[in-house]
């Protein structure tokens, strides 16, 4: 059977479109978020509690993440993948491999250890690559204790074929509550949420058995100052998540996918420098 591929001017502009596809649907995603955020679609309520006498806060939840985001993260990792299955094909191309049996087997080596790593660079994925780049894939360790945000591409791209990645919400910070009636001391307690991941509405984020003090709260993206009678202010800070993933459940939706994009796009420059 003839050969069906040839070698191209640049194996890298395959790679760099998906990259370039995969920034515009983030930045499609960061846009909408924007619309979302000016909508205060999070709060808190506050309970009065008298057996056990105790204030409790509760998460409020006025507008649901749209589930169409779904969709688009989806897309994020899709081309993110694709890129790096790109950029191998392109590389085996470069090393005289045109058949049709030899692309269609070639991807890009990400594993869940060492030795898995090492059976795939040497398996029908990536052994038609050139030794150069197999040394240089070897130094990028693409498995899960080595390069961990490579396997996480390969995971999230994965799960997200079979099940939809649903942004979750989660809550950032502590509260300060003050404890007096000790004389002249006053006792500070901190509290951590105690619930921090997958908030649904009504669920209870801190309590404190007496006075409530303001809360310590870092920045972050949605914040909300909701005056009570005894307190200046309660600041909660809530964030959009991961959800769902077994991988990076919790994390902030925007930090991992911008690690993500950087670290394909930097792989991509490596070889570009290393490889060939």
């Amino acid at each position: 059977m003839g050969s069906n591929f040839s070698a191209t001017t640049d194996i890298f502009l395959g790679p760099s479109l998906k990259i370039n596809r995969a920034k515009e649907h983030l930045d499609r995603l960061k846009a909408e978020f924007a619309e979302f955020q000016a909508k205060n679609p999070y709060g808190v309520t506050i309970e009065e509690q008298f057996q056990p006498r105790r204030r409790i806060i509760r998460f409020k939840e006025r507008e649901q993440v749209p589930q169409h985001w779904s969709a688009i993260i989806g897309d994020i990792l899709h081309n993110l993948r694709s890129a790096l299955d790109n950029l191998a094909v392109g590389l085996v191309i470069a090393n005289g491999c045109t058949s049709k049996t030899g692309i269609n087997e070639t991807s890009f080596p990400i594993a869940a250890s060492n030795s898995d790593f090492e059976k795939m660079i040497s398996g029908k994925q990536f052994r038609r690559a050139s030794e150069k780049a197999k040394k240089v894939t070897r130094r990028l360790k693409p498995y899960q204790g080595g390069n961990d945000s490579l396997y996480i591409v390969r995971q999230l791209n994965n799960r997200d074929k079979h099940v939809a990645i649903l942004p979750a919400v989660a809550a950032v910070g502590k509260m300060n509550s003050f404890l007096d009636g000790l004389g002249d001391l006053r006792v500070t307690l901190s509290h951590d949420p105690l619930k921090s991941f997958d908030l649904k509405d009504g669920d209870e984020l801190f309590y404190a058995p007496v006075a409530l003090g303001e809360a310590q709260i870092g920045p972050d993206n949605i914040q909300r100052d909701l005056p009570t009678p005894d307190d200046p202010k309660i600041q909660i800070t809530f964030r959009i998540a991961f959800a769902n993933t077994q991988v990076v459940d919790g994390q902030y939706l925007f930090a991992v996918l911008d690690k993500l994009v950087d670290v394909a796009e930097r792989t991509v420059a490596i070889y570009r420098r290393h490889a060939l």
